[in-house]
């Protein structure tokens, strides 16, 4: 198995449109990626780049309308962070002795068609897994991965992006001074008056109860992934979410989860740097990445610059995810120093009223809570489509992660058992 690194379409690689001196662009290759999967979407252009991924330009072939906004990074002059997880696996002379390592290796296990003992789910086995990891009191105690898959390949987040790239960003930005929860927010042409009326604020995109339209509602005949996709492929997402008609008044009335809602908080964070791109570009690598030991993240944009922050456009390895999720599990603490204030960690994790979820679960701010749909016992967790999950269990300090292309069992929620621990 071959995953294009630093690709928000990663598979398999981009074919080139016209003469690599020339011309940037590319063609998504078809029927190789999740959202061509579950999509008649046709394949964009995209421009690409080392660093930020993919942009996504228009949906046909030839020609190019106009040239994107390629972003571009500063360095803050800051050394970034080197840390390894400790280690703590079976047999290691740091192995746990309350933990169940067998229960664990056999729980990995199935979900792997090499490894999986008879008897299992099918549902489980044929997942597509690329990645498991499990870390508890600070240490890796186990991990398995896909035949081509490695600690060093990088993975679509799909929507964990809205707690590790979208939340992140909205609490750093309301400890700078230059947002807050309580900012009105609309796009630009709906005018002055119609915002006012509106009466949107950041906290009801970031809490999905802004009265946007949601998942599945634009275009009824599709479902989720076809309208999650169909935005996040567009060159001006925020601009196009602005486009989807209010389904409920007032705000806060409703909870209804729609990626509209979160492009258009990823615009008013744009916004916050009043114009200035380029800070904007780099900021989550200086403020954020580079603090905790992620400074290889990937993060994708569109053809005018908006960073991807929706429903996928981050790729990162497995322990970089596990890094950013041990931010929450130690109140907004890595390894000592206070990234988020705890304050924040707080409001993300409060429910927000009425987003009840099928099993049992609730949402907060880009982060679901309880469990969704299925995994009751994880206090909360960052969850993405097609299986990508950080499983976030504070009273046993464990964090469970899932990578995959899953679908069935596994993308329904498969529960794990944590009595292991």
């Amino acid at each position: 198995m071959t995953l294009q690194a630093n690709c928000t379409c990663p598979f398999p690689l981009p074919q080139a449109l016209g003469k690599p001196e020339t011309t940037p662009y590319y063609a998504r290759a078809d029927s190789f990626s999740p959202q061509d999967q579950f999509s008649g979407i046709p394949t964009p252009v995209i421009a690409w780049n080392p660093k930020y991924g993919c942009q996504v330009l228009q949906h046909v072939t030839s020609p190019i309308q106009q040239d994107p906004v390629y972003p571009a990074f500063t360095e803050d002059g800051v050394p970034p962070v080197v840390f390894d997880w400790p280690v703590a696996t079976a047999g290691s002379s740091a192995a746990f002795p309350n933990v169940d390592y067998n229960l664990i290796k056999t729980q990995m296990a199935q979900f792997f068609p090499d490894t999986a003992p008879a008897g299992v789910n099918p549902g489980i086995t044929d997942s597509n897994t690329f990645a498991i990891g499990v870390f508890y009191k600070g240490k890796l105690i186990a991990e398995q991965y896909a035949p081509g898959i490695t600690p060093t390949t990088k993975l679509l987040s799909n929507s964990i992006i809205k707690s590790f790239l979208l939340n992140y960003m909205a609490g750093l930005r309301s400890v700078d001074g230059k947002m807050s929860i309580d900012d009105p927010v609309g796009a630009p042409h709906w005018g002055a008056q119609v915002i006012k009326e509106r009466g949107i604020k950041v906290d009801n995109l970031l809490r999905t109860n802004a009265g946007l339209q949601p998942e599945g509602g634009s275009i009824p005949e599709q479902d989720y992934y076809d309208d999650s996709i169909m935005l996040t492929d567009q060159p001006d997402v925020p601009a196009y979410a602005a486009g989807q008609p209010l389904a409920y008044a007032p705000p806060g009335a409703v909870w209804d989860y729609s990626n509209a809602g979160f492009a258009m908080a990823a615009l008013a964070i744009r916004n916050s740097f009043g114009g200035d791109n380029t800070s904007y570009w780099s900021y989550p690598f200086n403020r954020l990445y580079k603090r905790v030991g992620c400074a290889n993240v990937t993060l994708g944009t569109d053809s005018v610059g908006n960073l991807l922050q929706t429903a996928t456009g981050m790729f990162a390895t497995l322990y970089d995810y596990a890094k950013l999720g041990s931010i929450f599990l130690n109140g907004g603490k890595f390894h000592g120093q206070q990234i988020l204030p705890k304050e924040w960690v707080e409001y993300s994790l409060t429910p927000v009223p009425n987003s009840d979820t099928p099993g049992g679960g609730q949402y907060g701010a880009g982060w679901w809570l309880g469990g969704y749909p299925t995994v009751k016992q994880y206090s909360y967790n960052a969850f993405g489509a097609f299986g990508q999950r950080v499983l976030i269990v504070p009273e046993k300090d464990l964090m469970i992660l899932h990578f995959g292309l899953a679908s069935g069992a596994v993308r329904d929620g498969y529960v794990w058992n944590t009595q292991g621990f």
